[in-house]
C-alpha cells in the first residue's frame, strides 16, 4: 500500500498507451456536455483539475492549471507525450 496525495481526486484510471501512468480529474460537474450546460445556464463552474500519477513511485504531477470555467477531457498518450482537451467555456474555445 502507498499513500498518494491526490488533493481529493479519487478514481485513478490507467493512461492508455503507457504502462506506468495513471490519471485523475477533479471534474465536479460530470462530463464535457454537462459542464457546458451548467456554464451556459449561469451556474458556477469551478476550475477542473488533471493529475498524472507515476507507477510504482506514486509521484503526482499536475501538468496544467485550469481557470474558472475550464474543463479537461480525458488525456491520451501519443508520440511520447500526454495530451488533453481543454474546453474554455468563457472564451468559447476548445
Amino acid at each position: 500500500m502507498k499513500y498518494i496525495p491526490t488533493g481529493g481526486i479519487s478514481g485513478l484510471t490507467p493512461l492508455e498507451g503507457t504502462d506506468d501512468l495513471f490519471f485523475g480529474t477533479g471534474a465536479p460537474h460530470g462530463d464535457l456536455y454537462e459542464a457546458e450546460e451548467l456554464f451556459r445556464d449561469g451556474g458556477s463552474l469551478k476550475p477542473d483539475r488533471l493529475i498524472l500519477v507515476k507507477y510504482p513511485s506514486g509521484q503526482v504531477t499536475e501538468p496544467m492549471k485550469a481557470a474558472p470555467g475550464q474543463y479537461f477531457g480525458r488525456p491520451v498518450y501519443f508520440d511520447g507525450g500526454v495530451y488533453a482537451l481543454l474546453a474554455d467555456f468563457p472564451a468559447g474555445e476548445i
